[in-house]
């Protein structure tokens, strides 16, 4: 399937199979039935009877439980299945890049969902020709980039809104019975970088909650309730609205989050940032000042994320640390290099 001029500035081909495709595969693969639970089946401790996070088919986490119980008194007939998201930008020594996206279900047991067949490829992301573009600025192209990324998977995942808005779909799966399946993406697995492109923020940076900033470092704080019910997207929004307001969210709290903020780093400025047009003398709105200046003032830029229109899903929570980069090329690839100072010296 082909989708051409996604990103809207430059003609690009995307190849992809639909992941409600991939997902109807991997449940009528007969070899995989065997490792495959279907449903939800909460944990929990053998020993203190409490609830019990686990696998993803007992709730990696308290939203998605909730996400999951939300479908099942909806209608109890339904079958939730757990879809994996992976996707991470690969480049080879002296020949072009790749960026491929994956697929994969909770459902299945750790084990195969290691093995050869636990993942499935869903498509390969465009890559943007820098050379044919009418900007050589860095901030235009990475926002080119942003932009094309976040059309790219969201056309790949479509497919999983339009089935969770029907309800569910009849399948056969691999052991012989017909399920009615309702996908919920419950994980997307890729290094920091590529996170930061799925929740459109600024890299390095914990965008704006309802946590004092004095907080923003403490661990615990962070995980507390207030830092729970905050929300890129409905950030997101204000910083639109930001845009042609100046005003940083309708209510108080967020007005005065936005600006205590942003005061402590000398950005904040309530008003337009206007330049004069030689021609009319009238002032005009800069539109890329302001964008530039609300992406500051709140730590995510201010575009429209298509992701956030996944049915039950949280994008700052499915966000996961993909162990080889955050890992072993990551916090590892430090402590070895310290302790190798060390040695030898």
């Amino acid at each position: 399937m082909l989708q051409a001029g996604i990103d809207g500035d430059q003609s690009v081909v995307l190849w992809y199979q639909p992941y409600w495709d991939i997902v109807k595969q991997m449940l009528a693969d007969t070899k995989a039935a065997p490792h495959m639970t279907y449903g939800f089946v909460p944990e929990h401790d053998p020993v203190t009877k409490e609830r019990r996070y686990g696998g993803f088919c007992s709730a990696t986490s308290v939203w998605m439980e909730a996400a999951m119980r939300e479908a099942l008194a909806k209608d109890p007939d339904v079958t939730v299945v757990a879809v994996l998201v992976g996707s991470d930008a690969t480049s080879i020594k002296n020949r072009d890049g790749a960026h491929p996206a994956y697929a994969s279900l909770g459902n299945l047991s750790l084990p195969f969902r290691r093995g050869d067949q636990g993942w499935v490829l869903s498509g390969f992301i465009p890559l943007l020709d820098v050379n044919s573009m009418d900007t050589t600025k860095k901030v235009d192209i990475k926002r080119r980039k942003r932009q094309l990324f976040n059309k790219a998977m969201y056309t790949m995942l479509e497919s999983l809104i339009k089935i969770y808005e029907a309800g569910g779909e009849w399948v056969l799966c691999g052991d012989g019975i017909t399920r009615k399946i309702l996908p919920i993406v419950a994980m997307w697995i890729t290094d920091r970088q590529e996170h930061e492109t799925v929740l459109q923020i600024l890299a390095h940076i914990c965008f704006a909650c309802y946590l004092p900033r004095r907080d923003w470092l403490n661990a615990k704080k962070c995980a507390g309730p207030q830092a729970r019910a905050k929300s890129s997207q409905e950030i997101a929004e204000h910083t639109r609205t930001a845009m042609t307001t100046g005003l940083y969210g309708a209510h108080d709290e967020w007005q005065t989050q936005y600006t205590g903020a942003a005061a402590q780093r000398g950005e904040y400025n309530p008003k337009p940032i206007v330049t004069v047009d030689t021609v009319t003398g009238r002032a005009i709105i800069n539109a890329k000042k302001r964008y530039l200046h609300c992406a500051r003032v709140t730590g995510t830029f201010p575009d429209d994320n298509l992701l956030w229109k996944l049915p039950c899903v949280n994008l700052n929570q499915i966000c996961r640390d993909d162990p080889l980069h955050q890992t072993v090329l990551g916090v590892m690839g430090h402590i070895f290099s310290a302790m190798m100072t060390a040695y030898t010296r």
